[in-house]
């Protein structure tokens, strides 16, 4: 008999599916947590409460100018439905509050899901599962009305529905309890499919998704409170658009950050044990070949919440502030179910130590951030550490080491050139030949030289025509671009480093790269 774990095998459907019923719950999960701060803003300003309308936008990152509440809809009728609901179903009216003893009336952390909750949970994506897996078609379940409830489908949206616990959930088998998850006993007849969100309509839901910033827990240090809300700033408000299909080329890097953010958000269950994520990466290259474009894209791609850090971000002239910065920002980003930390420029900080020429404030910032950076393996988190810098050869050993999955990021090849010049002036170019002749003449450039060379080639072009306007030419405008305006605009532009230079980049990834 072989020792050890023996799994059921899995196929690659009900991972997949697993996969989207538990994205498909947190996209609603979130809807509801932010439909829940708007309506608490709504009855705040009607109250006159402006302060706290304020305070609680700051916070949140939810605004009422960005938000607003839909027509008969409103926290005080919801509570009314909800009641009238509850004293239907199980015939005694419901307790919303309680008023707390005089020794309980304190500040206490925020409760964490109970064991109730992650039954819920689980149960919910399982019985999803099994139900899509049954039906081959698609259908949608809905719960049955009561003849005489009054909450209508205009008063009372699907994301909105209260969701009352029910604890004879724990005492039911498993197949009773996807019946009770919404709070409501529905018959075995009355389900008959269920409905996955399919990629496009996740996607779409992804782009709008804006962080719900979280305050200060309860529990953190004082000490580290006024630096809360500066370390905040630097998380990402609005995802880019665009996600990795906006990237030309760099098969590699996208493949390393999948690997590293979404695969293991979307599949957690694939990656455990030795298969567990990597937690940092640092992507270096010669300037312009897309280092924050990619980063940015990830924020785009992963719904994560994003900080956008700089040197500037965690460096202050007071003594032991970088320390707490550094610490701070740690802090929060493990607040979150989710979080990618991405430090631009990161020879700016990191360093090699051991110069005698070095400060003492730098070589603690530095063994702050190697500290909190290795402590990312002590927590369940999904943390993740992305970095970017232009001199890998500067960074000091320790955070190499601590940076598991080191990316180069090359010139684009004659297909990637030919890309990314079809996207920054395809629509003026009528000949093939003319973007050909261009991608071989801008070999051994980086992506932002060669934006630079169309930028350029479309302006020698306008400014003939602007010089016709200023003559009084009535003839017909033409924008186009043709060779001549291409081999005038690489007379003018020229690459911002030379062939030296990338072969030395490209001699580090030999020796130090991971990929």
């Amino acid at each position: 008999m072989s020792v050890g774990l023996e799994r059921e095998p899995a196929s690659y459907t009900s991972i997949k599916s697993k996969a989207q019923a538990d994205q498909h719950y947190k996209i609603v999960q979130q809807e509801r947590k932010r439909n829940s701060i708007v309506l608490f803003l709504e009855l705040l300003r009607s109250e006159g409460y402006t302060q706290s309308v304020i305070q609680i936008e700051q916070e949140t990152n939810i605004s009422l100018d960005q938000y607003a509440v839909c027509d008969n809809i409103d926290i005080i009728n919801i509570i009314a439905d909800f009641e009238e609901y509850y004293q239907f179903k199980f015939n005694k009216p419901v307790k919303i509050v309680k008023k707390l003893a005089q020794t309980q009336q304190k500040i206490q952390a925020p409760r964490q899901a109970n064991a109730l909750d992650r039954i819920i949970k689980k149960n919910y994506v399982i019985d999803t599962i099994d139900a899509n897996l049954q039906n081959k078609s698609q259908g949608i379940t809905t719960p049955k009305q009561r003849p005489d409830s009054k909450t209508s489908a205009a008063k009372l949206p699907v994301n909105k529905t209260p969701k009352p616990i029910n604890k004879d959930v724990l005492t039911k088998s498993q197949s009773d309890v996807q019946f009770e998850i919404s709070g409501m006993h529905i018959e075995k007849d009355d389900i008959k499919k269920v409905k996955f969100v399919d990629k496009q309509v996740i996607e779409e839901e992804s782009e709008k998704f804006r962080p719900i910033l979280q305050p200060p827990p309860p529990n953190f240090p004082s000490e580290l409170l006024s630096f809360y809300y500066i370390i905040q700033r630097e998380i990402l408000s609005e995802h880019p658009i665009g996600g990795f299909e906006s990237v030309v080329g760099l098969d590699n890097a996208k493949q390393t950050l999948k690997e590293s953010v979404i695969f293991p958000k979307k599949y957690p269950e694939l990656f455990q044990g030795i298969l567990k994520p990597w937690k940092g990466c640092l992507m270096f290259s010669s300037p312009g070949n897309g280092k924050s474009h990619l980063a940015r894209s990830l924020a785009a791609e992963c719904g994560c919440v994003f900080f956008n850090v700089s040197a500037a971000s965690l460096l202050s002239k007071y003594y032991g502030e970088s320390e707490k910065l550094v610490r701070c920002l740690f802090l929060i980003a493990r607040q979150y179910e989710s979080a990618v930390i991405f430090i631009d420029e990161l020879d700016c900080l990191m360093t090699s130590r051991g110069d005698s020429s070095e400060h003492e404030a730098g070589r603690r910032l530095k063994t702050q951030l190697l500290v909190e950076i290795d402590g990312l393996t002590s927590f369940d988190q999904n943390t993740f550490v992305l970095a970017a810098t232009n001199l890998p050869w500067s960074i000091d050993s320790a955070m190499l080491r601590r940076l598991e999955k080191r990316v180069f990021v090359p010139n684009l090849d004659l297909q990637g050139r030919i890309q990314l010049i079809k996207k920054q002036i395809g629509d003026r170019v009528l000949q093939e030949s003319v973007i050909e002749k261009l991608a071989e003449e801008t070999n051994n450039w980086s992506g932002s030289d060669i934006c630079c060379v169309c930028k350029e080639a479309a302006m020698v072009k306008l400014r003939s025509a602007v010089n016709k306007l200023e003559s009084g030419d009535h003839g017909q405008l033409n924008l186009t671009v043709s060779i001549l305006e291409i081999e005038q605009a690489i007379k003018i532009v020229h690459p911002s480093y030379d062939n030296e230079i990338q072969k030395k980049y490209q001699q580090w990834a030999d020796q130090f790269g991971s990929v």
